[in-house]
């Protein structure tokens, strides 16, 4: 489930519905259930189909859920062992304060903060990933997208060479 929300931001409440049914490995495409009920659907970049693949383990028929509880039914909470393997690896030290601290959420947090600091996306295009019905929800992740301010100023020197060079004839 880490992996998975890592690798779509997922939230972890949208993991606990999924079922074999929602995934189409073929188009790269998870279905979901999300905030408020709505279907949405997430567009999954899996080159080499590892990510399909190892969800295709989970996989027991169409309409039963990926990740199950022990009983077999529907998580309605993560285990602790997330908080455990994250304290393990110092991540969440005794004086770390508590706002400070790795959560299953904060995957959904390095998935966003991933993607605006590669400076590939602008910020609409992370707000489409996130699937964050406001813009000022993706808003807290524009300080981490780069400013290339000197090449985006190269537009009006290209733009004014070219008129001068057009006058010049």
């Amino acid at each position: 489930m880490a992996l998975l929300s890592l690798r779509t931001g997922l939230r972890a409440t949208e993991l606990f519905s999924l079922t074999g049914a929602d995934l189409q490995p073929e188009h790269g495409v998870i279905h979901l259930t999300g905030k408020g009920g709505r279907r949405e659907l997430v567009r999954v970049h899996d080159p080499d189909g590892s990510l399909f693949g190892m969800l295709q383990n989970y996989v027991t028929g169409p309409s039963a859920l990926l990740f199950r509880a022990r009983n077999g039914k529907r998580i309605v909470t993560l285990s602790d062992t997330f908080q455990r393997v994250c304290t393990a690896f110092g991540l969440n030290k005794e004086d770390t304060p508590e706002t400070m601290r790795a959560i299953f959420h904060t995957l959904r947090h390095s998935f966003a903060s991933w993607h605006a600091q590669s400076g590939k996306v602008t910020l609409y295009e992370l707000q489409t990933l996130m699937r964050h019905r406001r813009i000022e929800m993706t808003q807290r992740y524009a300080h981490l997208i780069p400013e290339d301010v000197a090449a985006k100023q190269s537009v009006i020197l290209d733009m004014l060479s070219c008129v001068l060079k057009n006058t010049a004839k």
